[in-house]
């Protein structure tokens, strides 16, 4: 996680301090490499702000040019659609993610889904409609979104659409997290499309990744899901 490190790493840079022994980061000087030690994990993340798509001082290059950012440019590269996280963290333990890793790293806690209130997120997505009502579509891009509480889901659920209304997809479902409760009461909130993740029907595939969902319980989700194509918006 970067977040505190890059801007310890960019106030020494500003004051052109060293920058070696920062956590999180390895540095290099010379021949010598700083291999410095993680921190430890951002367990409140509604203290993170929200994404800073202010104008002021952003810039982009266009046709070879370096010029200011713009409403109009925004328009053109989010494609009308708003990408978003809600939770950092998974519960599945697959070879080939970085969640993985960080077990290695952190030990069993890092198996622990981290999430943001409610209320930041709705508070986040509400000032993206203030400031970019270009945006039609929501995506909620999280590495297990439906493994939250029946609750989470129920008061999310409620207050998106209450406050934000705009249609939205999630892409971190994971097949065993898949219920009617939780299904239905996203797709009355807005919830267009899915992503779920599969990985493999080989029995030999799924112990190499680590990934031992039945296939019964993958075709037990899909089946969920398409009960409820028909009330899509």
């Amino acid at each position: 996680e970067g977040e505190e490190a890059a801007v310890e790493l960019a106030d020494a840079l500003s004051r052109g301090e060293d920058a070696t022994g920062i956590q999180n980061i390895w540095a290099k000087r010379g021949d010598e490499v700083f291999r410095n030690p993680h921190r430890g994990l951002i367990e409140d993340l509604d203290s993170l702000p929200f994404a800073d798509y202010s104008l002021e001082d952003h810039f982009v290059l266009e046709h070879g040019r370096v010029v200011r950012m713009a409403h109009e440019h925004l328009e053109r590269f989010l494609l009308y659609r708003y990408t978003t996280s809600t939770s950092r963290g998974c519960i599945l333990n697959c070879s080939f993610c970085c969640h993985n890793a960080f077990r290695k790293m952190y030990g069993a806690k890092a198996g622990n889904t981290r999430r943001r209130s409610v209320g930041h997120v709705i508070g986040e997505l509400e000032q993206i409609k203030r400031h970019m009502p270009y945006v039609k579509r929501i995506v909620i891009d999280d590495d297990s979104f439906m493994d939250a509480s029946v609750e989470y889901i129920g008061d999310f659920a409620s207050q998106y659409k209450a406050r934000v209304n705009l249609p939205f997809m999630v892409t971190g479902f994971i097949p065993i997290t898949v219920t009617e409760e939780k299904t239905e009461a996203l797709v009355n909130a807005g919830l267009y499309n899915v992503r779920m993740g599969i990985q493999s029907g080989a029995q030999n595939t799924k112990r190499i990744y680590r990934r031992n969902i039945k296939d019964s319980v993958i075709v037990r989700a899909a089946s969920i899901f398409d009960k409820f194509r028909s009330s899509i918006r």
